[in-house]
This record gives C-alpha cells, sequence and structure tokens, in this order.
C-alpha cells in the first residue's frame, strides 16, 4: 500500500511498496493529502490517478456485543444527556442497554452512565474521532 510520506510546498511525494518515491503535484490530487494517508495509484503510458485509498467497513457485521468503535463526541453527547435510558449503550450496540431502559426509574444506570461518561471522556480516538467500546 503506498503512503504519502512528505508535502512540501505544492509538492506530495508518496512511498510505494517497491521502495520507489513517486512525486505529483498538490493541485492533481482529488483529496486533501495529508502525511500518512493510504493511497492507491493507477498508472499507464500517459496518465497516472492517485486515490485516497477507502478502507472496507467490517464494523458492520461484528456482533453486537463484541467491541465496536464509535464516534466519541456522539457517545459522549449520548450519555451525558440520554445515558440514564442506556442511549449511549444503543449507539454502541451493547444489548445492556435494555437493562438501563428496564432500571431507568431507579436512577442506577444514570449513575452508571456517568461512571460510563468519565471511561469514554479519557479514553484516546483514533485519527478519525473514534473510540472503541
Amino acid at each position: 500500500m503506498a503512503h504519502i510520506i512528505k508535502i512540501e510546498n505544492d509538492d506530495v511525494f508518496i512511498g510505494t511498496d517497491d521502495n520507489k518515491i513517486k512525486t505529483v503535484r498538490k493541485n492533481e490530487l482529488d483529496f486533501d493529502a495529508k502525511i500518512g494517508v493510504e493511497v492507491d495509484i493507477f498508472e499507464d503510458d500517459y496518465r497516472t490517478i492517485i486515490t485516497k485509498h477507502k478502507k472496507e467497513n467490517v464494523e458492520a457485521v461484528k456482533n453486537t456485543d463484541g467491541p465496536y468503535k464509535v464516534n466519541k463526541i456522539i457517545y459522549l453527547l449520548l450519555c451525558f444527556f440520554l445515558g440514564g435510558f442506556g442511549a449511549h449503550k444503543l449507539y454502541a450496540r451493547k444489548s445492556t442497554c435494555v437493562l438501563y431502559l428496564m432500571f431507568c426509574w431507579t436512577f442506577i444506570p444514570s449513575l452508571v452512565a456517568f461512571f460510563d461518561f468519565f471511561i469514554a471522556l479519557f479514553t484516546g480516538s483514533d485519527e478519525f474521532g473514534k473510540i472503541l467500546i
């Protein structure tokens, strides 16, 4: 897989799998060039096309109780405002959301959601702003 390894003025340097460096102008790319971005290179005799590599969405087929990546901001907002009802657990595809809803009248889920909020708040997010729940 090719990666952007350096950006200098209007030039973008791409390192390829065969340890070569390809240089292109920044205005030839149809995406925002950043160091470390995976790219696909398509070449023929006349032109070179470079596109941002699209990762497959493997998360959609995961088990509902397994680890799942969610947007950190959305998870925190749901946890803070609707945590007592288990909205953050529903967003994270956890079956425990049913327990939160069943016992919301006891305010125990609100207390647990308070701790969930702070755990998620201090969990580091990836480059896309997602955390593993």
